[in-house]
């Protein structure tokens, strides 16, 4: 993970604001949204439900940046089938 990556994901764990070269986290209705290049590809709620999508960009670096979540403990193969199931197929 990229140090600019790794201090966006940091910051929206802990629902900290954030904002550096092309990644952000801001917070606004009740969430805090992690933003690639202005487009919102992770959403943390109040209750701690995490949602994520590609926002219509399946490009590689979408992917990485949203390869990052703290449950993930598979392979590459396992992620991919597993954000295809929740509607960010790559």
């Amino acid at each position: 993970m990229r140090k600019i990556t790794k201090e966006a994901v940091d910051k929206f764990l802990s629902r900290e604001t954030f904002k550096k070269s092309n990644m952000e986290v801001d917070q606004g209705y009740g969430q805090f949204r992690l933003k690639l290049h202005g487009n919102v590809i992770a959403t943390l709620d109040e209750l701690g439900v995490l949602t994520v999508s590609n926002a219509g960009w399946a490009t590689n670096t979408t992917k990485r940046k949203i390869e990052w979540y703290p449950w993930r403990k598979s392979s590459p193969k396992e992620l991919e089938l597993v954000l295809e199931w929740c509607g960010v197929g790559w």
